[in-house]
């Protein structure tokens, strides 16, 4: 077993040891109705922000791709016009 994979278990199974002792310390102090409640609270915004970045990004993407559009366009009617002049004298 390579030495990174075994680091990955490791690392692994004691977050889950430590969450799983944090979640039953919570639901001791606090309750189990009120512990279940703010759990869907927190999946359901890490939920809305795991789809929303790729989101960003991609709008980000796609405006950058709108802005080379318009200067290739920019850059080939002024091409024309510098033809159409030259064509003329």
């Amino acid at each position: 077993m390579k030495k990174n994979f075994r680091n990955f278990l490791l690392v692994t199974v004691i977050t889950a040891l430590i969450g799983t002792a944090l979640f039953a310390l919570a639901e001791y102090i606090f309750g189990l109705p009120a512990v279940f409640i703010t759990a869907v609270i927190v999946v359901a915004i890490a939920g809305v922000a795991v789809m929303f970045k790729p989101l960003c990004k991609q709008r980000a993407i796609n405006r950058v791709l709108m802005e080379q559009h318009h200067n290739r366009r920019m850059e080939c009617e002024q091409a024309s016009l510098e033809t159409s002049e030259m064509l003329e004298r």
